[in-house]
């Protein structure tokens, strides 16, 4: 495994996510956000909300984007 560990579990919820099983996804990106450095927690919760919004989970969604904006306003 090269990179950092919250990299890894960040891209096993893409993957998750592209095969369909978003449970597996959501419990990657769990794991990512919380290892991740708190300078890179936006990158999970971006990708976690996008997970949410395809569930229809909106409010949520909004709530994990805010977070992410709160950290990185730039990307």
């Amino acid at each position: 495994m090269s990179g950092p560990r919250w990299m890894m579990q960040n891209e096993a919820g893409l993957f998750w996510r592209a095969k369909g099983n978003g449970t597996q996804a959501l419990a990657c990106l769990r794991q990512a956000l919380h290892s991740a450095p708190p300078q890179h927690r936006d990158l999970p919760l971006v990708n976690t909300a996008n997970l949410l919004l395809h569930y229809g989970l909106h409010d949520k969604a909004h709530e994990l984007l805010q977070q992410a904006l709160q950290i990185n306003r730039s990307e």
